[in-house]
């Protein structure tokens, strides 16, 4: 854009230079004729480079619009349904045993993030009284606890 802007303010001055039609006081060191024929060039020029923007331009158009973010939502075919991962990590601490599992075993198993799986497990260790706490980082699901 920088050529666009030298260019609009040469042909700028080049029209103030430009004396009127009928005046009888010359330009000193250029004559009309002269002055018009740098007025077409410089606009000549500056059509050239709009074109070539506007070349550019439709050229980069498919690519933005090919790397646009699509919004993440419902329509995700990756995204769990609702209580899904729930289910999932239950299956895997029952599978698990008496032994229990750690947490970044089972945040492998059920491809998911180990720092949110641990929060999931804090959080649902308390409202089910069935996960339960062994050690540190390491979970189980005792059956024989009831909730009281």
């Amino acid at each position: 854009m920088r050529k666009l802007d030298k260019l609009d303010e040469r042909l700028a001055e080049l029209r103030k230079a430009l004396p009127p039609r009928n005046a009888s006081a010359k330009v000193p060191g250029m004559s009309r004729l002269v002055c018009l024929r740098k007025i077409v060039a410089v606009e000549e020029a500056r059509e050239a480079l709009v074109a070539r923007i506007m070349a550019i331009n439709e050229r980069s158009q498919p690519l933005r619009k090919s790397i646009a973010r699509k919004p993440k939502g419902y329509n995700n075919p990756h995204r769990r349904k609702q209580g899904e991962l729930g289910q999932e990590i239950l299956s895997k601490l029952k599978a698990a045993g008496r032994k229990g599992i750690r947490v970044c075993e089972l945040a492998q198993q059920v491809a998911y993030r180990g720092g949110s799986l641990r929060t999931w497990l804090i959080i649902h260790s308390k409202r089910t009284p069935q996960i339960v706490k062994l050690a540190r980082g390491r979970y189980a699901f005792d059956p024989a606890r009831s909730s009281a």
